[in-house]
């Protein structure tokens, strides 16, 4: 993995990066149960050869700095990824951001709208309807979660045999810092309580393409973003763990947004 020291943050952030032509990057953002590794395999899809590829790890979770004084918020991690933008020095930017990630693009494509062309975001959380298994971390204490975070991974991973996407969210959360865990998800849900939250994306000026699993619950959310002129699309044969479960389709559903934006 290469290595970006912020200077402004006072820490490193590790990706993953494939070479392609020219100034064009897409930027794949991994979501709270995930990390930039389960990118891989999509960013050498065939399709992509032509594209620059950049997919992060997230301050606190996988091979990143775990910095103390980091407040992992939602806002916070945006401007990370402005200054890694900004480090790398692509002018024209795709981001593709799944859960966690997709809220996070959105912010992030506020913050540099100079350079991001088009977004893409599967499932991201939008409002608090969308909420789901992360409230099982703020049913305790920071400190408490410390404690008890690795028996909550060993709980997932034992639904896992039952509940595929879980199986997948133990094995990537193993590799993540609990306080970090903790704050993002009191982040993200700070943010998805403001109602104009969802307007931001639904009215951005930007192409907007929405990811949705086949087998995932309906979201409420999607009526009015169609009314707004984002594209759904539908990733078969997978839930929210689409990145995991079904790599070749998501990175097909993927080619399909970026035929449609000019990149």
């Amino acid at each position: 993995m290469d290595k970006i020291y912020l200077r402004d943050w006072q820490a490193t952030i590790s990706y993953t990066r494939t070479v392609g032509e020219g100034n064009r990057l897409l930027l794949f953002l991994h979501g709270l149960s995930s990390t930039s590794s389960d990118f891989r395999e999509i960013m050498r899809t065939p399709a992509f050869t032509e594209y620059n590829t950049v997919a992060p790890d997230l301050l606190g979770f996988g091979a990143s700095d775990r910095p103390k004084k980091f407040d992992y918020s939602i806002e916070h991690h945006a401007e990370c990824l402005v200054e890694l933008i900004d480090e790398l020095g692509f002018d024209n930017i795709v981001l593709v951001g799944h859960g966690m990630g997709g809220t996070i693009a959105i912010r992030v494509s506020n913050l540099r709208a100079d350079r991001v062309v088009g977004l893409i975001v599967a499932e991201p959380v939008l409002t608090e309807t969308e909420r789901g298994y992360e409230k099982r971390f703020l049913a305790y204490t920071e400190e408490e979660l410390e404690k008890h975070f690795p028996r909550l991974i060993r709980e997932l991973s034992v639904k896992g045999d039952i509940e595929p996407d879980l199986a997948y969210w133990s094995r990537s959360l193993k590799t993540a810092e609990p306080r970090a865990v903790y704050r993002s998800v009191q982040s993200l849900y700070a943010v998805t309580a403001d109602p104009g939250f969802k307007k931001v994306f639904a009215t951005t000026r930007l192409p907007r393409y929405y990811l949705i699993g086949e087998n995932s619950e309906p979201r409420s959310v999607l009526p009015l973003l169609e009314e707004n002129g984002v594209t759904i699309h539908t990733v078969p044969g997978c839930g929210h763990a689409m990145i995991q479960s079904n790599p070749a389709a998501f990175a097909e559903a993927v080619t399909k947004c970026l035929k449609e934006i000019d990149f």
